[in-house]
C-alpha cells in the first residue's frame, strides 16, 4: 500500500482550493453575479487560508524533525527515555 503523507494531502488541498478561488474570482470579474448569486467568496477564502496555514505548519514540523535527526542525536533514544 502506498503511504501518503499529511503534508502532501494538505499541499494538494491548498493548491486545489487556491486555484478554484482564482478561477471563480476571474469568472466573477468577466461575468458579474454569476458566482456571487450562489457562493460567498469569504467562505472559500477562509478555506484557502486554513489549508495554507496547516500546510505551512506541516512543512515547519517536517523541517524541525529533519534538524533533530541531523543533530546527531538518535531519535529512538529520545523515545526510550
Amino acid at each position: 500500500m502506498i503511504k501518503i503523507s499529511r503534508q502532501f494531502i494538505l499541499r494538494e488541498f491548498f493548491y486545489f482550493f487556491g486555484l478554484l478561488f482564482l478561477v471563480l474570482f476571474l469568472m466573477e470579474i468577466i461575468w458579474p453575479n454569476i458566482i456571487l448569486a450562489y457562493l460567498n467568496f469569504n467562505f472559500l477564502f477562509i478555506i484557502v487560508l486554513i489549508f495554507g496555514i496547516l500546510f505551512l505548519r506541516s512543512c515547519h514540523q517536517t523541517a524541525k524533525s529533519k534538524e533533530e535527526i541531523r543533530s546527531g542525536d538518535d531519535p529512538l533514544l529520545k523515545i526510550k527515555q
